[in-house]
């Protein structure tokens, strides 16, 4: 399979870095963006990425399940996998392909090492295609700089729900909190502040979307609100 048109359908802020990515990973394809009003020409695309908000994905898919030319392979860059999967198996044909992902940054991550990617990680897993089309679009971006980590939904999901989604409600703590740097920061303050900016906690909504989409995100807020009250109680004793 030679990849001549890669569509990425969304236009905000990871599907703007899917644009500047891509043509790094397939230099020889030509890649556009899409949105609803351009969708129609979709079925030019061999590998078609939709990159819009998880509440809006199964809408999306059910949109481009009857316009994919036959050989399409779909890929999902969503923050969860349980749920884009069962969406994507259930709504598209049998002969479109499909393969999970999750690259494990954001555009905050990306600016902060200037852009610089060699070394993110991206899980992946052979949901429904050949293995040969996988391996040559996995090894695409491997041979790019990406870490690509193989990896079932289900463990992605209870992976992400202790760290991914931990990490990002304490950098929305943080910012909540409206703490700023200082002239006497530590090492490890300024580690913290780096952190923040990093995983973005300007678009709280993906924070929202793994607690609501992903199974395993209510068990760990339950877990940190016992810790934090744990915690707090230790403070109040005298």
């Amino acid at each position: 399979m030679k990849m001549r048109q890669i569509g990425v359908i969304g236009a905000g802020k990871f599907g703007t870095l899917l644009m500047e990515i891509l043509p790094t990973v397939f230099p020889y394809a030509n890649v556009e963006s899409y949105t609803r009003a351009s969708v129609s020409r979709i079925d030019q695309c061999n590998l078609v990425i939709p990159a819009v908000p998880t509440e809006n994905f199964a809408e999306v898919i059910r949109g481009i399940a009857p316009l994919l030319a036959r050989d399409s392979i779909v890929m999902d860059v969503c923050s969860v996998k349980t749920y884009p999967v069962s969406v994507m198996k259930k709504e598209l044909p049998t002969h479109i392909s499909i393969i999970a992902s999750h690259p494990m940054f954001g555009p905050g991550t990306v600016a902060k090492l200037k852009n610089n990617w060699n070394g993110l990680r991206i899980v992946m897993e052979a949901v429904r295609v050949e293995e040969s089309r996988y391996v040559k679009i996995r090894d695409a971006f491997r041979h790019a700089g990406f870490d690509i980590i193989e990896m079932n939904s289900a463990n992605h999901d209870r992976y992400a729900a202790e760290f991914h989604f931990t990490a990002h409600l304490i950098a929305s703590l943080v910012k909540k909190t409206q703490l700023s740097r200082s002239p006497i920061d530590t090492r490890s303050v300024e580690s913290l502040f780096d952190f923040v900016e990093m995983v973005q906690t300007d678009d709280i909504k993906l924070l929202k979307d793994m607690y609501i989409y992903n199974p395993f995100c209510k068990k760990q807020l339950r877990k940190i609100n016992a810790a934090y009250e744990s915690i707090t109680s230790f403070l109040h004793q005298s």
